[in-house]
């Protein structure tokens, strides 16, 4: 049996589910499983007569964030410098500040510099499950908790 046979049968028929798959399988550092589930939801959402059953189940909601328009790296690092100096929290409740240094900033709970760089290597990755997810990156986190910060993020991921 080919891998072509392999598909799900739903892949075959609409060819939007498709391109919605694509998409997903285009971010970096997502699982299959989120990717397929996401696909699935969006398909899903936009058609709610694929649900059958006239009303006893509800088609799922979209994400709010989804709607939010992403900004640019430029928008997101002028936002970092903003706002330096004002407290952030790691993933494990561990509260740091930082001071912008150049191209660059240093945490208060060390004291190396994380570069403009690695911080824009992170977001390109966004959404992120956790520090880990950019372990290979120097001080993953706190780019994690500067990135996933409301104000930094702006909500839109």
């Amino acid at each position: 049996m080919t891998l072509r046979n392999k598909l799900p049968f739903f892949t075959k028929i609409d060819p939007d589910l498709r391109a919605a798959m694509r998409r997903y399988k285009a971010v970096v550092g997502m699982p299959e499983s989120q990717q397929i589930d996401r696909a699935l939801r969006e398909w899903l959402a936009d058609r709610p007569e694929a649900w059958g059953r006239a009303n006893t189940m509800k088609a799922p909601q979209r994400d709010r964030r989804s709607q939010i328009a992403r900004p640019s790296f430029a928008e997101v690092w002028a936002r970092i410098g903003a706002h330096a100096g004002e407290p952030f929290t790691t993933i494990r409740g561990l509260a740091f500040t930082y001071r912008m240094d150049g191209n660059g900033f240093v945490p208060s709970r060390t004291d190396y510099r994380i570069s403009q760089g690695e911080v824009e290597a992170a977001f390109r990755r966004v959404p992120l499950s956790g520090p880990g997810a950019i372990s290979d990156l120097r001080g993953p986190t706190y780019v994690w908790a500067i990135l996933h910060d409301s104000r930094i993020s702006g909500g839109a991921w």
